[in-house]
């Protein structure tokens, strides 16, 4: 079971790594592709191609499934650690995307969020919502995530 733990604890800290470069690798090009779209009256251009796109790529399952990855992981990985790396930093991987979601749902953002990229009518308010809060947000899940990976790191020194 060690062996297993070790490389569940690893398997949750490379994860963490790989949604910072993900997350941040959204804001420098897609979502700041998006944000540039609907800032300029492009909603309707930009989602008779996307939409279509993410539904035949399957796009938003494969999204789901990275996410869902790290934090079945994060909890493997705590059941088995609990004991044998400083609890703060696993609780806090296993928290990350909850804390995620929350700010997603709580801001109304995902709502917006998926109205946009599944091709649903957008009204002007909605647009100028999507274009304030998605660059922004987008950078502070990258950074909930580089604190887990970071704090996973420090946590085995």
């Amino acid at each position: 079971m060690e062996v297993i733990g070790r490389f569940a604890y690893l398997a949750n800290t490379i994860l963490c790594a790989v949604l910072v470069g993900y997350l941040t690798s959204y804001v420098i090009t897609l979502g700041s592709y998006f944000t540039h779209m609907l800032k300029n009256a492009k909603v309707e251009v930009l989602q008779e191609s996307y939409a279509p796109f993410r539904v035949s790529s399957k796009t938003k399952s494969l999204y789901g499934i990275c996410f869902l990855a790290q934090v079945a992981i994060a909890v493997v990985s705590l059941l088995l650690n609990h004991s044998a790396h400083p609890l703060p930093a696993q609780v806090y991987a296993v928290a990350v995307l909850p804390v995620f979601l929350a700010i997603h749902i709580a801001t109304g953002f995902g709502k917006v969020e998926e109205k946009m990229v599944s091709g649903g009518t957008m009204t002007q308010q909605e647009v100028d919502f999507y274009t304030k809060l998605n660059l922004p947000l987008h950078l502070i899940y990258a950074a909930l995530y580089a604190i887990s990976a970071v704090w996973l790191i420090a946590a085995l020194t």
